[in-house]
């Protein structure tokens, strides 16, 4: 984190969110749906190691922590069941 911090700080970007400074994954999220089915996601190749964590870099030997960038509120969750049901009735 602190080599993060420097960099940015370098390039002007610090204090700042994290996967926010450019805004690349932000805009590389896309949807997709129909009657039957509904997709949201991103094409971005980092995208995945940030909604999930893991490890990367050479020999996966740099572990990335999760940061979820696709979340659903509880509202939100429990709209998408109602609808659910309500359409499955």
């Amino acid at each position: 984190m602190e080599k993060t911090i420097k960099k940015r700080t370098k390039t002007g970007h610090w204090p700042g969110n994290i996967l926010q400074v450019e805004g690349q994954l932000a805009v590389s999220v896309t949807t997709q749906y129909d009657n039957e089915s509904a997709v949201i996601g991103s094409n971005w190749p980092y995208a995945r190691i940030h909604q999930l964590g893991g490890n990367a870099g050479k020999n996966k030997s740099i572990a990335i922590p999760a940061r979820p960038y696709l979340n659903l509120t509880e509202s939100e969750i429990k709209e998408i069941l109602y609808e659910t049901k309500t359409f499955l009735k």
